[in-house]
């Protein structure tokens, strides 16, 4: 931003741009706390958490205002309850009536209702669990968790990298035969999406055969807290086989 002064010089009033200093940036909207400040990541870390939205409005923080023990039981109950995970729920699926599961549509079983991410940055770890038996014919199977951000929509669904689990299974056996397997995994979630999770039962393509095993699965799906957008444990890009399943 420039500043126009006037000058006198000599009788001779002349014009002259100056720049003028930089503003300093408030922290994360609280005009009484700055950026540069140190403290500022925390104060940044409890107001995405919704701890505390401000003080006697939601532009100042008060950082010299003492706080009461009221207040402080709000902010500890407030800590507790980002801090908590939370469970969508067992979303369960059993392939219905006496025939094996058609998996020529490539199905997304099992998905949750979908979860809006509000307020601060969050990550949904999954603990699942699908059971395959008596396929109608020799067959790979690629199992794991995938999300969607367009309500299940077809084609929106993305794989969670490092949870794919492979199985084959034969046909006509005296002992039919009969699997479990255990896809697990987590992926970060954006703030502003709205996420659906589902498991993905298919055959691998190509040369995965062409049976149909029945299927009975649960997904269980629960939403943590989590700070930045990645930490040192998030997966680098998968290679080789996983890397070429391609979405639903």
């Amino acid at each position: 931003m420039r500043v126009f002064r006037w000058f006198r010089m000599g009788g001779v009033a002349a014009f002259f741009a100056v720049a003028a200093p930089a503003m300093a940036q408030s922290c994360v909207g609280f005009t009484d706390v700055m950026q540069a400040d140190a403290f500022c990541p925390n104060v940044e870390w409890i107001k995405n958490r919704q701890v505390t939205l401000g003080c006697t409005s939601t532009t100042l923080y008060c950082p010299s205002q003492p706080v009461t023990r009221l207040q402080m039981a709000a902010f500890l109950n407030r800590v507790g309850t980002a801090l908590t995970p939370i469970d969508l729920g067992t979303a369960a699926y059993t392939t219905p009536g006496p025939g094996a599961e058609n998996l020529s549509a490539s199905p997304i079983l099992c998905q949750t209702a979908d979860y809006a991410v509000t307020g601060y940055p969050r990550r949904a770890q999954f603990n699942s669990k699908v059971n395959v038996y008596n396929p109608t014919a020799d067959v790979e199977l690629v199992i794991d968790v995938m999300y969607s951000t367009s309500a299940g929509a077809p084609g929106s669904w993305v794989s969670v990298a490092g949870s794919q689990v492979f199985q084959t299974l034969r046909a006509g056996g005296v002992v039919k035969d009969d699997v479990s397997m255990y896809p697990i995994g987590f992926v970060n979630l954006n703030v502003g999406s709205t996420y659906r999770f589902g498991v993905r039962v298919a055959r691998v393509a190509p040369g995965g055969g062409a049976g149909d095993p029945f299927v009975y699965c649960e997904n269980r799906v629960q939403i943590a807290n989590r700070n930045g957008a990645t930490t040192p444990f998030d997966e680098p890009e998968r290679t080789g086989r996983a890397a070429q399943l391609r979405g639903q």
